[in-house]
């Protein structure tokens, strides 16, 4: 059952569940209120890296003396004025993007703190599923770990996670270069592995275009699955492993799984491969509600996942202990001390003749 009394699997009131729209409890990150998104206090570091010393001094020496020189080799004002305009625009951007990165710090950290997460601005993962192990190099910014709500002994982690593709090129003077052309995703990691056995891959990606699916997935042994929902079939793709058992699948992706799936406010893929499951979208989110979106998202998967792939069989008492065992375990001992019944005793048959001798009625004969 989910939080809100509803079955996993079946009727499903909304599109998420009940803990996205819970409000937020006041978080303070340096005596301010936790941001809202990773800009909220851009506009604040833009403030304060105005006036910050290195940025004056480079726009005081490199303007100027550009300015001086370019005045005294062409000789004219207008010429002399352009090179300290570029270095004003150099300067500018270098704020802009050292603002921005504080920006995302302060949201990052407080989002952390709010949910009570551990929080890396690098991290490296496993490559545990295709996706992990896509590209020529990879790496994750803003990590972020903790509880998974919802799933007891599941700790989930959410970050920016970014592969590189290389790509070999040349230069003017046609000497080989490597460029490297980056992919930025934004993903939730859960490790459930007592699911694996049942799905031994399971991949939810979107559509292929006239490009084709993803490079990471396009590999001979996943076989496509087509949906049931005609809405969801043209916006997901559903890849299995050639084992994959069909009827275990079919319970998976119920209709009313789909339907939940089609009223997310945005599109969120996953894949479950190695006891991994990865939940990611292709851009960087960068707003409280849209990674209280991902985190929900999560543990309405990881329970379906686990829901139908741990079910509960009971065990008979004529089937054999599993293999390496010798027998079954005996019973535990009685908590109980055993206590005897107590006996009654029958009257003496004395008694009995006497009572009908003084009724002068010859006592009954046994038959």
């Amino acid at each position: 059952m989910s939080p809100d009394g509803q079955e996993i699997g079946s009727r499903v009131g909304s599109a998420l569940p009940p803990s996205v729209a819970r409000k937020r409890r006041e978080v303070m990150v340096a005596g301010y209120r936790a941001p809202e998104s990773a800009s909220t206090t851009r506009g604040k570091h833009l403030r304060k890296l105005v006036g910050a010393r290195k940025y004056v001094l480079t726009l005081a020496f490199a303007g100027g003396g550009l300015f001086l020189l370019g005045a005294a080799l062409t000789g004219k004002v207008v010429y002399a004025v352009v090179p300290p305009v570029l270095v004003l625009a150099v300067v500018v951007a270098m704020v802009w993007r050292e603002a921005t990165r504080l920006a995302a710090r302060d949201f990052f950290a407080g989002y952390a703190l709010d949910h009570r997460f551990n929080f890396s601005e690098r991290m490296s993962l496993m490559e545990t599923t295709p996706l992990l192990g896509a590209g020529d190099r990879r790496r994750c910014e803003n990590y972020m770990e903790g509880p998974l709500e919802d799933v007891d002994g599941v700790a989930v982690g959410l970050a920016h996670y970014v592969f590189e593709t290389r790509q070999d090129r040349s230069d003017r003077r046609n000497r080989p270069i490597a460029v490297y052309a980056p992919h930025d995703y934004t993903i939730a990691v859960v490790d459930i592995p007592r699911a694996m056995r049942v799905f031994p891959g399971v991949f939810l990606s979107r559509r292929g275009g006239i490009f084709g699916r993803e490079d990471w997935l396009d590999r001979p042994t996943l076989q496509p699955v087509e949906l049931e929902s005609s809405e969801l079939a043209n916006r997901y793709e559903l890849l299995v492993r050639n084992n994959q058992d069909r009827g275990r699948l079919l319970e998976l992706f119920k209709p009313s799984f789909q339907i939940w799936l089609g009223a997310l406010p945005f599109q969120i893929f996953f894949e479950y491969s190695g006891g991994t499951l990865v939940l990611y979208v292709p851009k960087r989110l960068k707003d409280g509600s849209d990674l209280d979106t991902m985190l929900s998202a999560t543990s309405w998967i990881a329970r379906r996942i686990l829901a139908e792939g741990e079910p509960l069989h009971m065990v008979e008492e004529s089937q054999p202990p599993p293999s390496g065992v010798d027998a079954f375990p005996a019973p535990p001992p009685a908590t109980k001390p055993h206590v005897e019944p107590k006996l009654r005793v029958a009257p003496e048959p004395v008694v009995v003749e006497a009572a009908y001798r003084r009724a002068s009625v010859p006592p009954p004969t046994a038959s």
